[in-house]
């Protein structure tokens, strides 16, 4: 076990992220963001097979997730890696504030909705 995973393990390391988004610069802003905020980016991806692919491969702690995705549509992506992972934590992060958008991201095992 490497010294960051026995951190993690103990709770003193950093949370893994990783970041969905079909916008490039987007994604790669909220990226740069997180990790000059002291979260380790381990992974992103812009479309919804590459993101369950990259997740499953990455392992990430919290999936930064766009609703709006080419390909698999970001709450299939959310149930997926949910039910790969149940322990990770999906925080949405989409310019919707659409209820039924809110309703179908936490049903489908969203941790969290940010506008």
């Amino acid at each position: 076990m490497t010294d960051t995973a026995a951190e993690r393990e103990a709770g003193r390391g950093p949370v893994r992220v990783m970041v969905v988004d079909d916008h490039p610069m987007w994604r790669d802003a909220v990226a740069r963001d997180l990790s000059e905020s002291g979260f380790e980016v381990v992974a992103t991806a812009g479309d919804g097979d590459q993101a369950v692919r990259r997740a499953k491969a990455a392992a990430p702690d919290v999936l930064v997730l766009d609703l709006n995705l080419p390909g698999k549509p970001g709450v299939r992506v959310c149930k997926e890696v949910v039910a790969a992972n149940p322990a990770l934590r999906v925080l949405v992060l989409s310019a919707s504030g659409e209820h039924a958008d809110v309703l179908e991201a936490v049903k489908s095992g969203a941790t969290g909705y940010l506008l």
